[in-house]
């Protein structure tokens, strides 16, 4: 197998949460108590690892009271790594305080042998860089849980509204509505103001994409999660080839040395995304993208330009995103050039409304030309008039 193919192979494999081709499996409630699924054992048997021996390796860790109740209510997703459902957390943990003692929860289970080292360092990463970040748009960790079988499990934010590549297919399936003008532009910078954070941390996210962005019910609020194949950032650059093959940069798809630049070449093909509502590079098979993008150089297309959907100054942010590494802004950068898109969509916006009122007054108004069964411009502004989360995620 040439090392094109091999890179296109071993990129191409989920991370947590995820299905093969991207889609989470469908949302299956459990009509009782009794139905619903036991999380499953971290090591299917295995007798070398005790909840205490576990408990003792993870004892730095944001180990939970082993009182606490967790009731699964249906899976969300599975990967490499774990298995995601969504559940009832009865517990003292202050999170839980205003809501009596119960809140519902993702829980994140590792499913791999206690011999697969590499499995249980990728969760324990996981645990402490999420315990790390305190931001409005990072998923909040609460903690572990080791089970009784020596499973271990990771509770953290629930967020109803499912991911933005969720949301997506649904649109082009006609389920959904996705978010567009300065929705669309406030949840980019939601992204762009999390991975801020977390790159002033010293953290490079490594595997940024739609995947891993989840939306709050309401589809206004954007969390970055899934910190799986994070990293701190070393003094030399790092060479591990990660991530996944649609959203990964030509640098970490050729194997070379990379920064957390890398994870803003991840952000223009998520803005891209939600600019057109496409999928990246649809067509191409795994090995076809990494060819094209590493030995002949190819971009994702912008879109055409509209004043509120998409203003031209988006459209050179994401080819900025997509520049040679040098040329790449930061994520500081970003956020203040989507501030000054978001002010000047809404100013545009505003100044529409306000000819729409012009046009309709009374045409006996003086200095006034009314046009008969003229319509003023539709709000595009986002807000509550955009998605039908609970008919796409709750059915």
């Amino acid at each position: 197998m040439s090392e094109m193919a091999e890179i296109g192979n071993v990129a191409s494999a989920t991370k947590d949460g995820v299905k093969p081709d991207g889609e989470a499996p469908p949302n299956q409630p459990m009509a009782q108590a009794a139905q619903r699924p036991r999380l499953p054992s971290v090591f299917n048997g295995a007798t070398t690892w005790t909840k205490e021996r576990l408990s003792e390796a993870l004892a730095t860790a944001m180990l939970l009271n082993p009182a606490d109740e967790l009731n699964p209510i249906r899976e969300l997703g599975r990967g490499t790594f774990g298995i995601v459902h969504s559940a009832s957390w009865t517990t003292t943990h202050p999170a839980a305080a205003s809501s009596g003692g119960t809140m519902q929860v993702a829980v994140k289970t590792l499913v791999s042998r206690p011999s697969d080292e590499k499995s249980l360092r990728e969760f324990s990463m996981e645990v402490k860089l999420l315990a790390e970040m305190s931001h409005p748009n990072i998923i909040t960790v609460y903690g572990i849980m080791v089970g009784q079988d020596a499973y271990l499990s990771l509770v953290m934010e629930y967020m109803s509204g499912g991911s933005v590549f969720q949301i997506l297919k649904a649109a082009r399936q006609g389920r959904a509505t996705r978010p567009q003008g300065v929705q669309m532009l406030r949840l980019l910078r939601d992204l762009a103001r999390g991975m801020a954070h977390v790159h002033s941390r010293g953290v490079l996210h490594r595997d940024l994409k739609s995947l891993n962005l989840l939306l709050d019910a309401t589809g206004t609020t954007l969390k970055v999660c899934d910190f799986g194949l994070s990293r701190r950032a070393l003094m030399t650059a790092a060479m591990t080839r990660v991530g996944t093959v649609m959203w990964a940069s030509p640098e970490i798809l050729g194997g070379l040395a990379y920064s957390s630049l890398t994870d803003v070449w991840s952000f223009g093909v998520v803005l891209w995304e939600m600019a057109t509502g496409c999928i990246p590079y649809e067509g191409m098979s795994s090995g076809e993208v990494v060819r094209n993008v590493v030995l002949h150089g190819l971009r994702l297309k912008p879109p055409g330009a509209h004043p509120i959907h998409c203003p031209l100054e988006l459209i050179k942010l994401m080819a900025a995103s997509f520049s040679p590494v040098e040329r790449r802004p930061t994520f500081h950068h970003i956020v203040h050039t989507l501030e000054s898109i978001i002010d000047s969509v809404q100013a545009d916006i505003e100044a529409g409304h306000a000819a729409a009122d012009a046009l309709a007054k009374p045409a006996d108004a003086p200095g006034v030309t009314h046009t008969s069964g003229s319509t003023p411009p539709a709000d595009t502004g986002g807000g509550s008039a955009s998605m039908s989360f609970g008919a796409v995620f709750d059915e």
